[in-house]
């Protein structure tokens, strides 16, 4: 693949219009020579005045440029971008964000090792993450520890091997995230971590990941169908498996914690569901002692999950 800059960042906006001067403005005050890296802002058809904010700083600075599409939603608009980007590396940026000073500086100096992927760590959050990786580590390594960041933000990823493993996100899901960072972290041999955090996460109150939505709860289904699907085919190592089967595991009940606040419809929908998926219960052996006593009662009565997390979570 040949690629004209160094770094292409990939910024998906809808709906961001008070946020955007602070995401575009942390990115284009780096001292870092413009032509090492592109802004690439894919407007996901936003109805505020986001637009109007882009045509600034397309005007001003010449490594920025827009895509406007139809509202496809965050995973077509961050495709787009991949399928646009001129970068030799791509980082996506959530337009309610902002990056650290002097942070393309760090990030343009690890990709020089040549990667598959650089994590980097968030501001104002002390976790295990990239601060406890040095060194170029496979990326296997990294499922194993199992506290990894969710957010595709925290990792920059090199373009051919993007483009190699057919990496992309899942359009009109919920929690897409979490479908495509373990496996990309499993394919990539080669991870390289930043350990000083560079990047801030705004905390939006109304964000979609915080509201209830029976839909998050069937989404979760089809990413942990898509992993398992993965584990099966692709995933050699037996622990890596077991990685695998706690993730899945995580999302069942994060799937069924947020139906249970939903109406009992919406329960009674869901179980039906989740009874179709129900060959996904494996993992949940292959888990903790809690997940365990889990694929006992559901496997005993698969009709009825719903209804005994909820029971569960009563008594725990």
């Amino acid at each position: 693949m040949e690629c004209s800059v160094k770094l292409s960042i990939i910024i998906p906006v809808y709906k961001t219009e008070q946020y955007l001067h602070r995401c575009l403005s942390s990115i284009l005050d780096q001292d870092v020579d413009k032509s090492l890296y592109e802004v690439l802002v894919v407007n996901d058809g936003s109805p505020d005045n986001s637009q109007a904010i882009i045509d600034e700083y397309c005007a001003k600075y010449d490594n920025v440029s827009c895509l406007v599409q139809t509202n496809q939603g965050q995973s077509v608009a961050r495709n787009r971008g991949v399928e646009l980007a001129r970068g030799e590396y791509i980082w996506f940026v959530d337009s309610d964000d902002w990056v650290v000073s002097g942070s393309l500086v760090k990030v343009l100096s690890e990709v020089a090792y040549s990667p598959d992927v650089v994590m980097i760590s968030r501001v104002g959050k002390k976790s295990l993450r990239a601060s406890s990786f040095s060194g170029t580590i496979d990326g296997g390594k990294v499922l194993l520890a199992r506290d990894f960041e969710q957010g595709p933000v925290f990792y920059i990823l090199k373009h051919s091997f993007v483009e190699e493993k057919e990496l992309r996100f899942v359009p009109g899901i919920y929690h897409e995230d979490s479908e495509i960072i373990p496996r990309f972290l499993y394919l990539a041999k080669k991870v390289r971590a930043i350990s000083a955090p560079l990047y801030h996460v705004y905390e939006n109150p109304t964000s979609t990941t915080r509201t209830i939505n029976p839909k998050k709860s069937h989404d979760l289904l089809i990413v942990a169908e898509r992993l398992s699907k993965f584990r099966d085919e692709q995933v050699v190592e037996s622990e890596i498996k077991s990685v695998f089967d706690y993730l899945i595991s995580v999302m069942l009940n994060n799937a069924l914690a947020n139906i249970v606040r939903s109406d009992k419809a919406e329960q009674r929908r869901f179980g039906k569901a989740l009874y179709d998926h129900r060959s996904l219960f494996p993992a949940l052996w292959h888990s903790s002692l809690k997940y365990r006593v889990e694929y006992v009662l559901f496997r005993l009565f698969p009709k009825h999950c719903v209804g005994i997390y909820r029971i569960m979570k009563r008594i725990q």
